[in-house]
């Protein structure tokens, strides 16, 4: 092998290294979207589950159920559930 196809070499084996790195990357980007996209739909899970919470609380409250008994189901504080 002479100079030339040495130097070539060198150089098919770095663009190949960086054209994997590219697609790891690119792999990675895709996960992290991915991730950030279930995270989004968990927090939309829970603010719905709060909200149901909530819902409930208030209708406990409103039947006349005691606080301590709405906390000790709902696990929302008493100072929270009368404010509703």
């Amino acid at each position: 092998m002479n100079v030339e196809d040495e130097y070539f070499l060198a150089i098919e084996n770095r663009d190949t290294a960086i054209m994997q790195r590219d697609e790891r990357i690119k792999e990675q980007d895709k996960q992290i979207a991915d991730q950030g996209k279930q995270i989004a739909d968990q927090g939309k899970q829970i603010a719905e589950q709060s909200d149901i919470i909530i819902s409930s609380a208030k209708l406990m409250k409103e039947s006349g159920m005691a606080l301590e008994q709405i906390a000790t189901i709902t696990r929302l504080p008493i100072d929270t559930l009368t404010k509703l």
